[in-house]
């Protein structure tokens, strides 16, 4: 048998010492036990990844968890309503997908001006109470969920929201001082950018009834310091009184309605802000 022709090829490797060069492995996303749900007691929450030697960073206030967060080393005792996020991470690895279970600690209901029905009134008030944003008037046992609210009560729901992070207090406003019950939640919204004074700016107007355009302006800001997008708009031209409108608040206004965190109010079958 006559042998066959001789072929030749060239071959080039390339051996690189870069760590880029070669495609990561990525750590397991973490698991979060129990998984998410409405509690009537503490919880004790455990966070394992299934990738050997991963360390585990995570965040109790739904923010976002780097390898600057709180490292898990043991379970986490959750005695209040909270949003836990963790990440796994390993040297040498892709970062792991981020995990989020939320948990609703369920308070006793304390309420004698709201009934436990169910209906929308119920379950708003249940979830601020439950979160630690809202609770009783004073000393009654009282919601008062027909009362109006105060600039002072609004900046509060808002820095509760916040988790309630530490302020150093500075004097701003002629009518916060230090020690009050809302000096540090007015002082934490005026540095974030979501409020400002009224009148020449000195006072910020405690016990003044907050209004629906204060509200969206606040709503909105606070989103921003969340780094949510608030660049959705919806024209206000439905509304019958669109032209009493601020030209301030316009744009928190058309926000807070694309959003719909904010809605109007039937005035004889009209359509009013």
């Amino acid at each position: 048998k006559e042998k066959s022709a001789v072929v030749s090829q060239e071959y080039k490797i390339t051996i690189s010492d870069s760590v880029d060069s070669v495609e990561k492995q990525q750590v397991t996303a973490p698991v979060i036990r129990p998984e998410s749900g409405a509690f009537t007691s503490a919880q004790e929450i455990t966070i394992v990844s299934a990738t050997k030697d991963a360390v585990i960073y995570y965040t109790t206030d739904g923010s976002q968890p780097t390898t600057q967060s709180t490292k898990y080393t043991a379970p986490v005792k959750l005695a209040k309503s909270a949003t836990i996020r963790a990440i796994a991470v390993k040297n040498g690895w892709e970062d792991s997908e981020i995990t989020t279970v939320a948990y609703t600690i369920e308070k006793p209901w304390v309420f004698t001006d709201v009934t436990p029905n169910g209906g929308w009134k119920h379950l708003a008030v249940k979830y601020v109470y439950n979160n630690d944003i809202m609770g009783t008037v004073g000393a009654s046992q009282e919601f008062q969920p027909d009362h109006s609210l105060t600039r002072a009560m609004f900046a509060t729901v808002l820095y509760r929201m916040a988790g309630s992070p530490e302020v150093a207090y500075t004097s701003v406003f002629e009518d916060v001082p230090q020690g009050k019950w809302f000096s540090d939640a007015v002082i934490w919204a005026y540095r974030n950018k979501i409020v400002s004074g009224v009148g020449d700016g000195s006072s910020y107007g405690i016990d003044l009834k907050i209004t629906r355009e204060q509200i969206a302006k606040m709503l909105c800001e606070y989103a921003n310091t969340c780094k949510y997008d608030t660049t959705s708009v919806k024209s206000l031209d439905d509304f019958t009184d669109v032209d009493s409108v601020s030209s301030w608040a316009v744009k928190y206004m058309q926000w807070a309605v694309a959003v719909e965190m904010v809605t109007g109010k039937p005035n004889d079958d009209q359509k009013t802000w």
